[in-house]
Protein backbone atom coordinates (compact mmCIF):
# COMPACT_ATOMS: atom_id res chain seq x y z
CA UNK A 1 0.00 0.00 0.00
CA UNK A 2 2.82 2.18 0.16
CA UNK A 3 3.89 2.06 -3.02
CA UNK A 4 0.33 3.75 -3.72
CA UNK A 5 -0.57 6.02 -1.96
CA UNK A 6 -4.64 6.58 -1.87
CA UNK A 7 -5.33 4.08 -3.73
CA UNK A 8 -7.79 1.58 -2.76
CA UNK A 9 -7.47 -2.40 -2.53
CA UNK A 10 -10.21 -2.19 -5.08
CA UNK A 11 -8.29 0.31 -7.58
CA UNK A 12 -4.64 -2.30 -7.00
CA UNK A 13 -7.34 -5.63 -7.67
CA UNK A 14 -6.66 -4.46 -11.46
CA UNK A 15 -3.03 -4.33 -11.54
CA UNK A 16 -1.35 -6.10 -13.86
CA UNK A 17 1.34 -7.60 -11.07
CA UNK A 18 3.72 -9.34 -13.49
CA UNK A 19 4.26 -6.22 -15.81
CA UNK A 20 4.65 -3.93 -12.31
CA UNK A 21 7.42 -6.93 -11.08
CA UNK A 22 9.44 -6.37 -14.55
CA UNK A 23 9.51 -3.25 -14.21
CA UNK A 24 10.41 -3.19 -10.68
CA UNK A 25 13.00 -5.47 -11.45
CA UNK A 26 14.33 -3.06 -14.62
CA UNK A 27 14.35 -0.22 -12.16
CA UNK A 28 16.75 -2.39 -10.02
CA UNK A 29 19.00 -3.20 -12.91
CA UNK A 30 19.03 0.65 -14.11
CA UNK A 31 19.76 1.80 -10.41
CA UNK A 32 22.71 -0.67 -10.25
CA UNK A 33 24.36 0.17 -13.31
CA UNK A 34 24.14 4.10 -12.09
CA UNK A 35 26.18 2.67 -9.15
CA UNK A 36 28.79 0.55 -11.72
CA UNK A 37 29.14 4.04 -13.72
CA UNK A 38 29.89 5.66 -10.52
CA UNK A 39 32.18 3.11 -10.09
CA UNK A 40 34.10 3.20 -13.17
CA UNK A 41 34.22 7.06 -12.62
CA UNK A 42 36.54 6.39 -9.41
CA UNK A 43 33.32 8.56 -7.82
CA UNK A 44 32.53 5.67 -5.09
CA UNK A 45 34.41 2.71 -3.39
CA UNK A 46 33.82 -1.04 -4.28
CA UNK A 47 33.19 -1.36 -0.79
CA UNK A 48 30.74 1.05 -0.46
CA UNK A 49 28.63 -0.91 -2.98
CA UNK A 50 26.35 -4.05 -1.29
CA UNK A 51 26.90 -7.18 -2.59
CA UNK A 52 23.54 -7.64 -3.56
CA UNK A 53 24.20 -4.43 -6.42
CA UNK A 54 27.66 -6.43 -7.45
CA UNK A 55 25.27 -9.43 -8.03
CA UNK A 56 22.81 -7.45 -10.26
CA UNK A 57 25.62 -5.83 -12.08
CA UNK A 58 27.40 -9.00 -12.71
CA UNK A 59 24.08 -10.42 -14.03
CA UNK A 60 22.93 -7.76 -16.52
CA UNK A 61 26.75 -8.07 -17.99
CA UNK A 62 25.94 -11.82 -18.31
CA UNK A 63 22.47 -11.04 -19.95
CA UNK A 64 24.32 -8.42 -22.53
CA UNK A 65 27.38 -10.35 -23.49
CA UNK A 66 25.09 -12.96 -24.07
CA UNK A 67 22.36 -11.25 -26.38
CA UNK A 68 25.53 -9.36 -28.39
CA UNK A 69 26.58 -13.03 -29.23
CA UNK A 70 26.02 -14.76 -32.31
CA UNK A 71 23.17 -17.62 -32.35
CA UNK A 72 24.84 -21.14 -32.79
CA UNK A 73 23.92 -22.61 -35.68
CA UNK A 74 21.73 -25.92 -35.74
CA UNK A 75 23.12 -29.15 -37.02
CA UNK A 76 21.03 -28.39 -40.44
CA UNK A 77 22.60 -25.25 -40.60
CA UNK A 78 19.84 -23.25 -39.77
CA UNK A 79 20.57 -20.52 -37.07
CA UNK A 80 18.88 -21.55 -33.64
CA UNK A 81 15.85 -18.54 -32.71
CA UNK A 82 15.37 -17.58 -36.41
Amino acid sequence: MRQFPGRTLDELDGIDWFRLRRAKQAEIVEEAEKVNQLYKDKRIDADKIPTSVWETIRDNQRILESADETPPERSDGAVRGV
